[in-house]
């Protein structure tokens, strides 16, 4: 029972790490995007800007998308 305590620990203490690394190596990506539709929606006079993954329904002729991705020098 010892022994089975000290695995889930160990599972549950490397989950955290691995997240806390994930979160580590993803911060500069998410300030650089951010900073990209920042960019984008102030030269395009935006004042709102969506996530549209979650919405149920957005008009295609204002997806920012590949604007930011010019903006991020991605093709």
């Amino acid at each position: 029972m010892k022994l089975y305590q000290r695995l889930q620990d160990f599972v549950s203490s490397s989950e955290m790490d691995l997240q806390a690394k994930q979160i580590e190596l993803l911060k500069p990506f998410q300030e650089r995007l951010l900073a990209a539709i920042k960019t984008v929606a102030e030269k395009e006079k935006y004042t709102y800007v969506f996530d549209v993954t979650m919405c149920a329904f957005h008009n295609d002729a204002d997806d920012l998308t590949a604007a930011v991705r010019t903006e991020l020098g991605i093709k």
